[in-house]
């Protein structure tokens, strides 16, 4: 069967266009919809395990160097680096990834300055954008040693492998779908199942 390649460009305008809320709108969306058989998908499947063991082996290193004090210190004020611009870097991938792992992803706050996807202990997510998981302030790296250092880049490039990894993998899971979305981007009713995977949240 010839494959339909025009259903990629809509299927990237689906995840990586549009701005915060429209994006959690769909992600909450396809999460409904296609959370059970994303959840049943053998590759989908052997992805998410292999990406909650890179978020655990990360969260530990993030535990020793006490990154999780310094990072709350700095949501419970202003936001401190997590602003509402980092907050647009999300994409429709990444929230469905996390709602995948058991994340209830929603609005945190609201004041315009800080992401809202930053709680008061901290972000919510398991899995973040890149630039948040690559970014690391003035304070972790002038406070850390440099073997917690490299360390810490080491897992947090495991971690983004495996994001990527994943990434392709719902793209993959969605482009078999090429009916599931129509011209107008409304997407097929499927069976609905709630927090497929269980993973410990990391607070930072």
């Amino acid at each position: 069967m010839k494959e339909n390649n025009p259903v990629l460009p809509q299927l990237y305008d689906l995840f990586y266009s549009g701005d915060i809320g429209t994006k959690l709108e769909v992600a909450g969306r396809l999460f409904r919809l296609y959370g059970e058989e994303l959840a049943q998908d053998p590759r989908v499947a052997a992805g998410m395990m292999d990406l909650c063991g890179r978020h655990q082996a990360l969260r530990q290193q993030m535990l020793v160097m006490e990154m999780d004090r310094t990072c709350t210190r700095c949501a419970q004020g202003s936001g401190g680096c997590c602003s509402m611009a980092i907050a647009a870097e999300t994409d429709v991938v990444q929230l469905l990834t996390n709602m995948l792992a058991g994340v209830v992803v929603d609005i945190q706050r609201s004041n315009g300055i800080g992401c809202c996807y930053l709680g008061e202990k901290g972000c919510i997510f398991l899995f973040k954008p890149m630039f948040c998981l690559n970014y690391n302030c003035s304070i972790i790296t002038l406070g850390g040693q440099s073997d917690h250092l490299r360390k810490l880049e080491k897992q947090t490039g495991m971690l983004l492998r495996a994001q990527q990894d994943m990434e392709n993998r719902i793209i993959h899971f969605f482009k078999e779908k090429v009916s599931a979305v129509d011209e107008n981007n409304r997407i097929f009713d499927v069976p609905v199942r709630k927090n497929l995977f269980k993973v410990t949240s990391l607070i930072t």
